[in-house]
């Protein structure tokens, strides 16, 4: 918030405003693992996946779709916002082209076409959590007349639980008339879903660089000699309620600054 030079004028007069523009603020909250968000329905969306799954041990990701026109859109906001499409290993390429029909695509995205069924979702969703070089899974489910929306959500529930607490699990359900039901059964499994796959992607990406942040060495506090007494002499001999310019500069020379 406070962004806009507007934004930035009434967020002055806020009880919880800080000093110093846009560009400060996101520094500051940067260094301190901070996750930012553009607006209220980014940070409910980034709050779902951060409280229902385990966060990513990297930033390489999987799409898993029915459609491919969604699974693009998912791979180009993956790597808009930070991710990495992860590069499927040989035997998980393999074992996907076994149980999925010719014509699907066993590359990352990974696109069963249309028809794909239950089963093929909790197949295919298990080999990809299985891949070691896959550290996130998104499932992008557009609801055709062939298949039930509960059974697929049942599906991706089964397929996540070998790896659950290891890898997220983010999924899509794209047309909410028909995939409620499903939507609400992923959700008491703690699979959050997304209704756009833009949103899923930028919540595992916030996710996997708040895991990067978490993994930076702690380092250490540098420690520097303090003239208490005489800092706090400087202190009680002021008058009023501020400091001189001598004052101030003889108070950082106590704290050797």
């Amino acid at each position: 918030s406070g962004r806009a030079a507007e934004g930035a004028a009434a967020a002055s007069s806020d009880t919880g405003s800080v000093a110093g523009g846009a560009r400060g603020a996101r520094a500051r909250v940067k260094s301190c693992g901070v996750i930012r968000c553009n607006t209220v329905a980014e940070l409910f969306a980034m709050a779902r996946g951060f409280c229902q799954q385990p966060l990513p041990p990297g930033e390489r990701v999987a799409v898993l779709t029915n459609a491919g026109g969604p699974g693009i859109m998912a791979t180009d906001a993956a790597v808009h916002f930070g991710l990495t499409m992860a590069p499927l290993a040989a035997e998980t390429r393999a074992a996907l082209a076994a149980v999925l029909p010719p014509e699907a695509s066993v590359q990352n995205p990974v696109d069963m076409i249309a028809q794909a069924t239950p089963a093929q979702f909790a197949a295919c969703a298990r080999l990809l959590l299985a891949d070691p070089g896959v550290d996130a899974l998104l499932v992008i489910y557009v609801s055709p007349v062939v298949t039930d929306p509960p059974a697929v959500a049942r599906a991706i529930v089964d397929g996540a639980a070998a790896t659950a607490g290891e890898k997220p699990v983010l999924a899509c359900f794209m047309g909410r008339a028909q995939g409620d039901e499903g939507i609400g059964l992923l959700a008491e499994a703690g699979i959050p879903s997304y209704p756009f796959p833009e949103s899923a992607a930028q919540t595992l990406a916030a996710m996997a660089r708040f895991q990067a942040w978490r993994a930076r060495p702690a380092g250490s506090l540098r420690r520097f000699p303090v003239d208490r007494a005489r800092a706090e002499a400087i202190i009680a001999q002021s008058t009023g309620d501020w400091l001189s310019t001598a004052d101030a500069l003889r108070l950082l020379d106590a704290y050797g600054v």
